[in-house]
């Protein structure tokens, strides 16, 4: 916000404003953009280019000789990141913003995530190694790193290690999608940028939803808005407080 502050010594009527920046919006630097940027197009390349999805296959390939052992715990994982954004707090480490921000990232974030995987999924239609469709991007992959980039991003001035410990559960979740045969590597590859991509339009996006609490700040009614996510759907809850 830009406020007006007085110059000793003279009347502010009769002199030019003098202004200072009190809180400046995130402004993201293109270097943010590299890594998800690098993931997402490898995995479109890995779709539609000859050869440089041969490394897809080669890892199946070895993943099949080593065992048939399916491993379910991924389907749990990819919501532990998420709820590290709240939880970590508990331990001592002070996150970024409130945890009325924080529940606006994470709905934002999801909410970008989960449209476009879905709309590429739906789009390419991309065979499963298990036979199954759908393969490009994994949701999975998509949602877990969506969780870990956000808790990365909300404690890194604090500690890097909940960053460290929400990036090892993205990655392992990641690899189960490819030992349980569910995902070729360039799907999970892809997953993983679109969810850091995610996270930082979030960022971007958090001043307009700024904007308009302070705004409803005059009413009685307070809304919260927050993801709901369980096994096969995805969704939005809200509270109203009156």
């Amino acid at each position: 916000m830009l406020t007006r502050k007085p110059v000793a010594g003279y009347d502010i009527s009769h002199s030019l404003p003098v202004y200072s920046m009190e809180k400046a919006p995130y402004r993201a630097s293109w270097k943010t953009f590299v890594l998800p940027v690098t993931f997402i197009t490898y995995g479109i390349l890995a779709r539609t280019v000859n050869g440089v999805g041969e490394l897809d296959h080669s890892i199946h390939r070895r993943l099949d000789k080593r065992s048939d052992r399916r491993v379910p715990v991924d389907d749990y994982m990819q919501y532990i990141p998420a709820v590290g954004v709240y939880v970590t707090d508990w331990c001592g480490l002070k996150a970024k913003h409130s945890w009325q921000d924080r529940t606006i990232l994470m709905a934002t974030s999801h909410l970008l995530m989960a449209g476009t995987v879905q709309t590429m999924k739906r789009t390419i239609r991309a065979d499963c190694p298990d036979g199954g469709k759908r393969s490009f991007p994994s949701g999975h992959t998509a949602t877990v790193f969506t969780g870990a980039h956000l808790l990365f991003r909300e404690y890194k001035d604090t500690s890097f290690w909940p960053g460290i410990a929400g990036y090892t559960v993205a990655t392992t979740t990641g690899l189960l999608r490819m030992v349980n045969r569910r995902y070729w590597f360039s799907d999970v590859v892809a997953g993983a940028g679109i969810g850091i991509l995610s996270v930082e339009a979030s960022y971007l996006l958090l001043p307009l939803f700024q904007k308009k609490d302070n705004l409803r700040e005059q009413t009685d009614a307070r809304f919260t808005f927050f993801p709901l996510a369980i096994p096969q759907q995805t969704g939005v809850g809200m509270v109203c407080t009156f």
